[in-house]
Parts: C-alpha cells; structure tokens; sequence
C-alpha cells in the first residue's frame, strides 16, 4: 500500500520523537536505537519518501497542496 505524505510525516515524526528523548551514554543511546530497530525503520521510511516522490512530480506538488493527503 503506498503512503501518503502525511502518513510518512507522522512516521517520521514518531520516530524523531523515540530518539529525542533518549538520555544516557553514546554508546547505551545507539544500542538502545538499534535494538529497537530505529535505524532500520528510518531506512524504511526513507525509501518509502523516495518511493512517493518518485511518483509525483514538482509541478504537482506545487499546483496541488493537496498532494500530501493523497497517495500515488
């Protein structure tokens, strides 16, 4: 299923959000990301963010704000 803009952005956001509030060590901070699979998951969204725009081109994003509740 492709996603729309808004549904990645709030993806994205989610995923900020987990690493924003880590505290601790480097090292405890990265293992704690990996473990629960952040890294891969903003892998993921970046190629689903690739995926969409590749879809869309930049006129439509400019003549159709509307683009980011849509899914292509």
């Amino acid at each position: 299923m492709m996603k729309t803009l808004d549904q990645l952005s709030a993806q994205e956001e989610k995923l900020y959000k987990l690493a924003e509030g880590l505290e601790g060590s480097m090292e405890a901070t990265e293992q704690y990301l990996e473990e629960a699979g952040v890294f891969d998951a903003y892998a993921s969204l970046h190629k689903k963010y690739l995926n969409f725009f590749e879809r869309v081109t930049s006129s439509q994003l400019l003549d159709r704000p509307e683009v980011g509740n849509q899914a292509f």
